[in-house]
């Protein structure tokens, strides 16, 4: 029960993007964010649970590397030539170590609640926050954080179902019709007739889940089959092994579900779901109906279902809604390259943040601005978040989406990796793999100063981000190193051990060093004096770009 009857700010979330924003506003730069008084609100999510699921699959391979999974403070992380996946259960240790760290820095102006949010009402600064087990509480602010929303169900496995009345309403053993998410947190029963519905990485995890429990008969079936399976549901290869032993037993088929029928009565032990398919690419065990004992549904999310992040907001909010952009120049140097990075009322006491924003950018069109916008522009918009992920590796790109999340999170927040609670700069905790194009730019000033001329040093940011998308995971030392040696200029030497630039720095035509060339002493430039991170109208009315104003103000 939540200890007060109104906070100044309100949390709606648990997982990844709840964490990174009660890190990431407390040590940015946006004052709006800062609260003496924080609720936050909400269950466990999927991998804290997976973690702590006490059966032989209690963990599971995330899709990205240890340097693109990485919440709250960047840290130096040495790149694998091929893809090292972070189990489930240290991502989740990970996570719990920064949760005690942001309880210590906030101490009692943090409170949890481990309820969920029902509906949000009101306007700045009187919301009103709807919860299960409590009274309603009042919040000058809302931060809604709680992911993609609820598992969408196709209707012929809802309210399609033929005879759906006799399906278990609390099942003995399993859920009949179950998503997957719910399916690979549960004891599976062996020996079962299984059908997976589903061509995403979600999916795939289902497929490993089915397997464990010696399935009688398993099906694998998306629209699109295995080319979807060996897309959608294997990003940067994570899923191979359970999609190459799907493919060689032959169980991957591309179709639709048509009708779903329940035959038995309840109390029945026998398969009772007749399943009859359409367009399919091969006959399923010598037909086109089938019977399972259990269907697992990985169809996306709906964000405006009951519980999902649309569905919780009143129709007056949602109308209110408007994107937020990154105006900082952390994904491109011009307007044209601005990225969505968070949903908000007009008067910014509400936002939107986190992995919903996707979804949000796609259902902004009929359901937050009740405008008639053709596809075209729909997809133009969808397209503006994706360029969050277009700066990084190619693990970043969604269904992967922590590292994005924490980027726009960032971006919205003002934090990036040098903003500490006292403002300090940290050299040693730089991340190559993630960190945006500003970050970058901002990191070679702190440790080069003017040694690496401005415009130099712009060149750098361009080469690294591009040399970073063409792989999967990042860069490695020597290929960063290689970038260095390549541009005119940008030879620095090693930063000290404490994070300080070198007192001189040897650079040369073509990046080689000469012995004899003469050296200046580094000059330190304050970037807090810039207030860059904060405002893009602190620039002097004549410089399109924080790169221009650099330039303006110090030169070569």
């Amino acid at each position: 029960m939540p200890s007060k009857e109104s906070y100044d700010q309100v949390v709606v979330g648990r997982g990844s993007s709840a964490l990174q924003f009660l890190y990431a506003a407390f040590r940015g730069s946006q004052n709006k964010f800062s609260s003496t008084s924080t609720l936050v609100v909400g269950k466990s999510d999927r991998w804290q649970k997976k973690a702590g699921f006490t059966e032989k699959h209690a963990s599971h391979a995330m899709g990205q590397t240890a340097a693109m999974l990485r919440l709250g403070d960047e840290v130096p992380t040495q790149v694998p030539a091929t893809p090292q996946f972070v189990q489930s259960r240290d991502f989740v240790k990970q996570s719990n170590e920064l949760l005690k760290k942001i309880e210590q820095e906030r101490g009692q102006a943090l409170e949890f609640y481990d309820g969920e949010v029902t509906k949000i009402k009101g306007k700045v600064p009187d919301y009103t926050v709807e919860l299960t087990g409590s009274k309603p509480i009042k919040a000058k602010q809302v931060i809604v954080a709680c992911g993609l929303g609820t598992p969408t169900k196709l209707p012929v496995l809802g309210e399609k179902v033929k005879n759906k009345d006799r399906l278990r309403s609390k099942p003995i053993l399993y859920e009949e019709i179950v998503d997957a998410e719910r399916y690979v947190l549960t004891e599976g029963v062996e020996g079962k007739k299984v059908l997976i519905y589903g061509g995403s990485a979600t999916a795939s995890w289902a497929a490993a889940h089915a397997y464990l429990y010696k399935p009688s008969a398993l099906i694998w079936m998306c629209r699109q089959g295995a080319t979807q399976v060996n897309t959608d549901g294997n990003p940067i290869d994570r899923n191979s092994e359970v999609i190459n032993r799907a493919l060689k037993e032959n169980i991957i088929y591309q179709g639709e579900i048509k009708e779903v029928e329940v035959i038995d009565p309840p109390l029945s032990q026998t398969a009772r779901l007749k399943v009859t398919f359409d367009r399919l690419d091969k006959q399923v065990y010598g037909g086109n109906d089938f019977v399972f004992d259990q269907i697992v549904y990985a169809t996306g999310s709906s964000i405006t279902a009951d519980g999902g992040p649309g569905g919780i907001l009143s129709e007056e909010i949602r109308k209110e809604l408007e994107p937020r952009w990154d105006n900082n120049y952390r994904y491109g140097t011009d307007s044209h390259n601005r990225v969505v990075t968070a949903y908000a009322t007009k008067d910014g006491g509400l936002w939107v943040i986190g992995a919903a924003v996707h979804h949000f950018t796609n259902w902004e069109a009929v359901n937050v601005f009740q405008q008639s916008l053709d596809g075209k522009m729909v997809n133009a918009l969808a397209g503006k978040y994706s360029k969050a992920w277009e700066i990084l590796p190619r693990g970043g790109k969604p269904p992967e989406g922590i590292a994005i999340l924490t980027s726009t999170i960032n971006a919205v927040t003002g934090y990036n990796w040098r903003s500490g609670p006292k403002g300090e700069r940290d050299a040693a905790r730089f991340n190559w793999t993630k960190a945006d194009r500003r970050e970058i730019f901002q990191f070679l000033a702190e440790i080069y100063g003017v040694d690496i001329p401005l415009s130099v040093r712009e060149k750098l940011v361009d080469q690294i981000v591009a040399e970073r998308t063409k792989t999967h995971v990042g860069l490695r030392k020597s290929q960063i190193e290689a970038i260095f040696r390549s541009i005119d200029g940008a030879q620095p030497v090693s930063p000290r051990p404490d994070g300080s630039a070198p007192e001189r720095v040897m650079f040369a035509g073509g990046g080689r060093p000469a012995p004899n060339f003469p050296v200046r002493s580094s000059t330190r430039i304050d970037l807090a004096k810039l207030k860059l991170g904060q405002n893009p109208t602190v620039y002097s009315d004549d410089a399109k770009s924080p790169h221009e104003y650099l330039e303006k103000q110090f030169g070569n």
